[in-house]
């Protein structure tokens, strides 16, 4: 694969185009959902306080077990590799006892879904700072003897949904209500990292070989106004042919064609501009919601060489990005995984782009289980399979493209699945 031999990139936003400075957004998002439960809910407020070891419990790919109060990190074939109850991460017994064969009975019916009646799925850094959360309120609980715990409990799991859809439903970031949109508008530079200029005149370079360079972000209009304004300056709507806002995914991906159209917005910070359904996307627009099989029809109908047909989607959510992309739609996937920076292995024909150096807190994160990826002597995580079937190539960052040549081979490294500039970390 080369990517001159592409007829459009396909970007999401969060994470991928995007970057967070984590040390200051994880305690952010902490703080959002901690004061929505304890100011609104009347929780402890012990629980406003972030804790150095709660860095340890927070990562990707990890399942709260509604049923058993357990959060737990399964493996491909559902495996629980390992398991939280309350603060305590319980033995290979304690796991037997609660799971007979160390099997989680919901594997065979669990979905990459953001949650239901019996899992919440943390997919993102958006929520993982919540686990500890979790695991605080039910280490006092169970261990409370409370003859309610069941339903103490339950109502705790949908309280945390509600602090969730108070903080980022859509309408809240222009009624500048909540705990995260005011402050990521008052103290964007904190959470957000410009862009550097190497991949800014890379995207450019992009365009100009004739590439069609498209935005496809879940993030509404004014959110993503910000974040871009921010990360690549004013003009950044210049840098795409077409900008897809609000996509629903992973429905934008799973969905039938024809159930989420498109609707055209004219005014990117006005969130009440008139939204007309369109049946066909034309360049230079701004669109909200809709379906890949018609942005990919518009990529098949204004590619620049008659030749190149395929696309790629490039983002870094598991659940909305990397999966329903490979199991839903004919384009490449390039996934963006961040967890692969502490097992960086520089490629000799490469410069490697410079990195801000994380905390030692944030590098703690999610230390306390295996890696994301897996365990050292085989055994892979449900989101390591994902990614080893799902992806292409697999890079520890969007900024890695900025140095790869347009007629470069993106061959991932040697021996190593399909990762292109890290070797999988493991705990």
């Amino acid at each position: 694969m080369k990517l001159k031999n592409f007829a459009a990139l396909c970007f999401d936003m969060d994470f991928t185009l995007v970057n967070y400075s984590l040390d200051n957004f994880v305690p952010m998002v902490y703080s959002a959902f901690a004061k929505y439960l304890v100011w609104v809910n009347g929780y402890p407020e012990s629980l406003l306080t972030l804790k150095p070891d709660d860095y340890k419990l927070m990562r990707r790919g990890l399942i709260l077990d509604k049923p058993n109060n357990c959060i737990i990190d399964v493996s491909s074939t559902g495996t629980v590799l390992k398991a939280l109850k309350g603060l305590e991460l319980l033995t290979a017994d304690k796991i037997e006892e609660i799971y007979p064969g160390k099997q989680w009975q919901s594997f065979s019916t669990f979905t990459l879904s953001d949650c239901s009646d019996d899992f919440m799925l943390f997919d993102s850094v958006f929520v993982t700072p919540a686990i500890p959360l979790i695991a605080k309120f039910l280490d006092k609980t169970l261990h409370s003897k409370s003859k309610d715990t069941k339903d103490i409990c339950r109502r705790f799991y949908a309280d945390l949904l509600e602090a969730a859809y108070a903080n980022y439903r859509p309408d809240v970031f222009a009624k500048n209500t909540g705990n995260f949109f005011p402050e990521m508008k008052r103290n964007t530079g904190l959470y957000i990292e410009k862009a550097p200029s190497s991949l800014v005149t890379k995207l450019a370079k992009l365009r100009e070989e004739g590439i069609k360079m498209v935005l496809v972000t879940a993030s509404h209009t004014d959110y993503t106004q910000l974040l871009m304004n921010y990360a690549f300056g004013p003009n950044w709507h210049g840098m795409f042919d077409v900008v897809c806002c609000r996509a629903k995914k992973p429905g934008f991906f799973r969905l039938k064609p024809g159930q989420c159209p498109f609707l055209e917005v004219s005014n990117l910070v006005d969130p009440v501009s008139p939204e007309v359904p369109v049946e066909a996307l034309k360049s230079g627009s701004t669109f909200l919601e809709g379906h890949w099989s018609v942005l990919d029809k518009w990529i098949q109908e204004n590619r620049s060489h008659g030749n190149v047909t395929d696309a790629v989607y490039i983002g870094d959510s598991f659940k909305s990005d990397i999966a329903p992309t490979r199991e839903c739609t004919s384009w490449k996937m390039f996934a963006i995984v961040m967890e692969g920076k502490q097992g960086l292995m520089p490629r000799a024909s490469e410069n490697p782009p410079k990195r801000a150096k994380s905390s030692e807190l944030v590098r703690s994160m999610g230390s306390a289980w295996h890696s994301i990826f897996g365990e050292s002597h085989g055994t892979t995580t449900m989101y390591g399979e994902i990614l080893q079937r799902c992806a292409d190539v697999v890079f520890s960052d969007v900024n890695v493209l900025a140095n790869v040549g347009l007629d470069k081979d993106i061959t991932p490294l040697k021996d190593k699945a399909n990762f292109y500039d890290f070797e999988p970390p493991y705990h």
